[in-house]
């Protein structure tokens, strides 16, 4: 990575532990395909067969509920003849979790002394919390930070009321009078009319933000 600011440059990485979720599904459609195209059975058979196949394999199949990750970066200033370095984990759960979503990460700084954990939970639907402490274990100097997303729902016009519900791993928005409208929430395409955003410090400090769409 390189940046105009201080002529900086450095080097950073991230690794990510465990299996990755993509290859669970992959393998099921794998298999699924290796068994039609050995088999020379009618077209009604063939997707019944299909069918089978991509439920054993799920069943078969287990697929991860978390991740950990770690990473770090390495970075000198051309300009002002300095360096540094950081380190990072990060704990997440996946779409497999039967639970609540959240994450929970701790930065390092070991020159500067600065060390950072957040930890960010879905608290519904439309709402995220999260909250952040930092302390410096030169100055001990510390802080705490809270913070929350809220989105809200595009109107339509209509009187049916929008209702948001889970399907699969996502969630989407339907009418539950005319059932004409299904977006998938999570990637933003439509139905979103902003959100607010919002934190406070231990001083009392607030901050307020509208992003609207």
């Amino acid at each position: 990575m390189y940046s105009t600011d201080s002529a900086l440059l450095g080097v950073r990485g991230l690794y990510n532990f465990g299996p990755d979720p993509r290859d669970a599904e992959e393998g099921v459609v794998s298999l699924a395909v290796e068994e039609l195209a050995s088999s020379s059975a009618s077209f009604d058979a063939l997707s019944s067969m299909a069918e089978n196949v991509k439920t054993t394999a799920t069943k078969d199949s287990v697929e991860p509920v978390s991740r950990f990750s770690a990473g770090a970066e390495v970075y000198y200033g051309l300009l002002n003849k300095s360096g540094g370095m950081s380190t990072g984990v990060r704990f997440a759960t996946l779409p497999a979790h039967t639970g609540f979503p959240y994450t929970m990460t701790v930065t390092l700084n070991p020159l500067m002394g600065n060390l950072s954990s957040s930890y960010s939970v879905r608290a519904g639907d439309l709402l995220s919390l999260s909250s952040r402490f930092d302390f410096n274990v030169y100055s001990y100097e510390s802080g705490v930070v809270m913070g929350m997303e809220l989105w809200k729902l595009r109107e339509n016009g209509g009187s049916d009321e929008i209702r948001v519900e889970r399907v699969g791993d996502g969630m989407t928005l339907g009418r539950s009078g005319g059932g004409q409208l299904k977006e998938n929430i999570a990637e933003g395409i439509g139905g979103i009319a902003g959100c607010l955003k919002a934190r406070i410090d231990q001083r009392g400090s607030l901050g307020l933000l509208w992003e609207g769409r």
